[in-house]
């Protein structure tokens, strides 16, 4: 089960959070974006093969 995703935090905790803290945070929310991008990139890729395979089967069975 994946994990809810980071929100970013209200101002007054922002502020409390060390720099350190801050900065994992940032890192964090990154690297959830960046994963989601890669997904969503090998997702249309995957998809894009399978149209193309299945229109290159479809070219090939309807030839006389």
């Amino acid at each position: 089960m994946s994990q809810p995703a980071q929100s970013f935090p209200a101002f007054d905790e922002w502020e409390k959070m060390s720099e350190s803290e801050q900065d994992a945070l940032l890192d964090r929310m990154e690297t959830t974006k960046e994963r989601g991008s890669t997904i969503k990139r090998v997702v249309m890729v995957l998809l894009s093969v399978a149209v193309y395979a299945a229109t290159c089967v479809m070219v090939l069975t309807l030839r006389p």
